[in-house]
């Protein structure tokens, strides 16, 4: 988000479809923070029959840093979670990644909208976001 405020280009991809109701909610909650401070999420589409979900998280940096794996960046994740990432340094890889993923992923995504954060799940984030620390 700060990042976003400072003109830099962010883009975030989710899942549509989450296997955790409470991520789900704080997940949107936190795209619409990011949209408002100029970033831009997209919702990956979840298929023909709905059921598409990803875990792996794919980050670029400055097109020449790459890391993906399946490490969530939340301070409590990385401190417990045993998760792994390849992090890799190189132009050339990061721009392939970005072409072959991210192009492809933005063309069958659908932009984030207030309507997409309906306000059962408002709600339900702002209570969840209290426990934020240990989910």
């Amino acid at each position: 988000i700060q990042a976003a405020q400072r003109g830099i280009k962010v883009k975030v991809f989710l899942p549509a479809i989450s296997d955790d109701p409470v991520h789900a909610a704080l997940n949107r909650q936190n795209a619409e923070r990011l949209v408002k401070a100029g970033g831009e999420v997209f919702f990956i589409d979840a298929g023909r029959d709905g059921k598409r979900f990803t875990h792996g998280k794919i980050m670029t940096i400055d097109g020449i840093w790459t890391t993906m794996g399946s490490t969530n960046t939340d301070s409590r994740a990385l401190g417990i979670n045993q998760e792994l990432n390849l992090s890799v340094t190189d132009a050339r890889f990061t721009e392939t990644v970005e072409k072959r993923v991210f192009a492809r992923d933005e063309h069958s995504s659908v932009p984030f909208t207030n309507t997409r954060f309906p306000l059962w799940t408002r709600l339900k984030a702002k209570i969840f976001s209290f426990f934020h620390s240990v989910l």
